[in-house]
């Protein structure tokens, strides 16, 4: 089974190392579908394949899950060269968190975006433990909101009469009374507006020892 790369915000990826995280969406292969989300049921989900139906003309269109349990998945970070002398995760730069084994800077520039990092600089690495059939971002669950690294902020506020814990709202002028509306805000703030009505693939995974 072909290991796979991922990309994820550095909030995600520190919520994988503190074990706050262990499920993702991700939209590869739904293009199609996400096109017009509101268009489309799913129809089924069976060894892996999922099939959609169009509401309106009843075409059918099979998706092949691009994750499978058991398949290994590493973060993509971006990297910065330090005068030939040392690579360095540009998220920990200030730390000197040195990328081994050592590489050669074969790239123009001195820094190098996430989406081109060689896989053998990974350090963080997962083991896909569940990969459900794909749903849509408004159809997550509270339980699921918080496996994706939702958490609850530790300030408690009063609404009519009763204290609700309140939920990161990411810089937004929001109050967040639940894990689900917290997860949407971040998901639009990755995805854009309507990231919510997307379908997603969701998976579920254990943090796992680099090879």
């Amino acid at each position: 089974m072909k290991d796979r790369g991922l990309l994820m915000t550095r909030a995600n990826r520190v919520a994988i190392e503190e074990g706050r995280k262990g499920m993702t969406r991700r939209l590869a292969g739904l293009d199609v579908i996400n096109a017009e989300p509101n268009r489309w049921r799913l129809d089924s989900f069976k060894d892996g394949v999922a099939r959609f139906v169009d509401k309106k003309d009843g075409t059918v269109v099979d998706i092949k899950a691009p994750y499978a349990v058991g398949q290994r998945l590493y973060l993509k970070e971006a990297l910065q060269d330090y005068h030939g002398r040392a690579m360095y995760y540009r998220h920990n730069y200030s730390d000197h968190t040195i990328v081994t084994p050592r590489l050669e800077w074969k790239w123009k520039r001195n820094t190098l975006n996430a989406r081109f990092m060689p896989k053998v600089a990974a350090r963080t690495w997962l083991m896909v433990t569940e990969a459900k059939a794909p749903e849509r971002g408004k159809d997550i669950s509270e339980a699921d909101a918080i496996a994706e690294g939702i958490c609850e902020t530790g300030k408690e506020i009063k609404i009519q009469g009763k204290l609700r814990m309140e939920y990161p709202s990411f810089g937004y002028a929001v109050t967040c009374l639940s894990a689900v509306a917290s997860f949407g805000i971040l998901l639009e703030s990755i995805y854009g507006e309507g990231a919510m009505e997307k379908w997603y693939w969701p998976i579920s995974f254990d943090k796992i020892e680099k090879e």
